[in-house]
């Protein structure tokens, strides 16, 4: 069934509907918020949250974009609310906090690198990476949640994988 058929019939209350929705989009938004919290509790409850606000809300959901865009949008709305409550570490010790996490396979040495290169880019170029390359969402789906047109994400994913290769070419000489 396509998305846009599992969408209707979760706007007429189809369960199941809902459930293949959360499971299509679950691991994505999980790894995305916690590579942004200090804990996965802490994600579990933004994740889990922000499904109950997406299907509290799926009546009002247009299908402009895919199911998700809309609940990563609410996600990080979540994520922003959460923050508002507390200081958030430093970019470069939220990366070396998620090495230590060893079912991130990063060793200390390669998140010290991505966090130099993280705290370089804008926080636009931040963003893009992230959905497009940790996070697996598609050019539309990235362009669609950060406001940008796709060609637009395609040259700043482009210029920063330029820029990172330059880097790392550096760094291993």
């Amino acid at each position: 069934m396509s998305e846009r058929k599992l969408i209707t019939a979760a706007q007429n209350g189809d369960t199941v509907a809902m459930e293949k929705l959360y499971s299509a989009t679950f691991n994505s938004l999980f790894k995305y918020i916690r590579f942004k919290v200090p804990s996965a509790e802490i994600a579990e409850d933004i994740v889990s949250e922000a499904y109950t606000r997406a299907f509290e809300k799926i009546n009002s959901f247009k299908k402009r974009s895919s199911f998700k865009t809309f609940v990563y949008a609410i996600a990080k709305n979540l994520l922003i609310d959460f923050y508002r409550e507390r200081k958030p570490l430093p970019l470069e010790e939220q990366i070396v906090a998620i090495a230590d996490d060893k079912s991130r396979g990063l060793s200390r040495e390669q998140s010290e690198l991505l966090a130099k290169s993280l705290k370089e880019m804008s926080a636009l170029e931040r963003e893009i990476v992230e959905l497009r390359y940790m996070y697996g969402f598609s050019v539309r789906e990235t362009a669609q949640a950060v406001g940008k047109s796709i060609s637009n994400v395609k040259v700043i994913s482009h210029r920063v994988i330029k820029n990172s290769r330059r880097k790392l070419d550096k760094y291993e000489q």
